[in-house]
C-alpha cells in the first residue's frame, strides 16, 4: 500500500464530532460516508452518544472496539488538543481535520502548536481548516450528497487549499462529466502539504492527471522536487 493510501482506501473511519442533527458539520460528514456507500466501518463519536444514521455513537474514541484507520475531526478548535491525544492513545496515526479557527483567522499560535503535537506523535494529518477528500472509495467532504453533485470515477486528481474552490470543481465536474480519481481539500496544512499530494498521485495508478489549486507553497524545496 502506497503511504498516502490510508486516507483514500481507509478500512475504518472515526468521526470525531458526528452530529444527529441535520444541517451540522458533523451530521453532513456522516451523510457523506453512509450515503456514499462507504463499505468499511463508521464509528462516529459524540460525548451524547445514542446512535446517528444507525451507527452506535462513542463517547470517546479510545471506546471503540475495532482497529481505526482515519479520523475526520469536526469539533471546536479548543478541544482539538485533547481529542488528538485521545487519538495517540487509540493509536491512531491518520487524521483530517476539519476543524477551523487556525492561522487562517490569525490564530497562528494554535496553529504552531498543533504542529508540535502531530510532530510528538508522528501522526500524519490533512487541514485544519479543510473540505475533506473524496475518492471512489471514501466521502469525508462536509456537504452532504442532497447539497453538492459527486462526480463519477474519472482519472484525474484535484489537490486544492480552498475548499470553496474544491467544492465548485466538484460540482462543475459532475455536472460536465468528467470523472475523478482523488479530490482533497488540504486547507492550512499544517500536516501534509502540496509536495506530499504531488508526489503521492505521481505514483497512483487511478491518477493519469492532477490538477491543484495553490496559494502558496509550505515548502518551496520540497514542491519543486515533487
Amino acid at each position: 500500500m502506497a503511504e498516502l493510501d490510508i486516507f483514500f482506501k481507509p478500512r475504518s473511519i472515526a468521526v470525531i464530532g458526528a452530529s444527529r442533527e441535520a444541517g451540522k458539520i458533523g451530521n453532513a460528514i456522516m451523510q457523506s460516508l453512509v450515503r456514499g456507500g462507504f463499505k468499511g466501518e463508521v464509528y462516529p463519536v459524540n460525548p451524547k452518544g445514542l446512535s446517528i444514521l444507525g451507527r452506535k455513537v462513542y463517547t470517546s474514541v479510545t471506546d471503540i472496539p475495532g482497529k481505526v484507520d482515519l479520523a475526520v475531526i469536526v469539533i471546536p478548535q479548543p478541544i482539538v488538543k485533547k481529542v488528538i491525544d485521545e487519538c495517540a492513545r487509540k493509536s491512531i496515526k491518520n487524521l483530517v481535520i476539519i476543524t477551523s479557527g487556525y492561522s487562517e483567522v490569525g490564530n497562528d499560535d494554535a496553529e504552531v502548536a498543533l504542529k508540535e503535537q502531530l510532530k510528538h506523535y508522528r501522526m500524519r494529518a490533512i487541514g485544519p481548516n479543510c473540505l475533506g477528500i473524496f475518492s471512489s472509495h471514501v466521502d469525508t467532504l462536509f456537504l452532504p450528497p442532497d447539497r453538492l453533485d459527486r462526480p463519477g470515477v474519472g482519472r484525474v486528481s484535484f489537490i486544492v487549499q480552498s475548499g470553496a474552490l474544491g467544492s465548485a470543481l466538484l460540482d462543475m465536474a459532475a455536472h460536465q462529466g468528467l470523472g475523478v480519481a482523488k479530490f482533497v481539500s488540504y486547507g492550512n496544512a499544517a500536516g501534509l502539504d502540496e509536495g506530499d499530494f504531488i508526489s503521492y498521485f505521481a505514483k497512483d495508478r487511478e491518477t493519469k492527471a492532477i490538477v491543484m489549486y495553490l496559494e502558496g507553497a509550505k515548502d518551496g524545496r520540497k514542491f519543486l522536487r515533487a
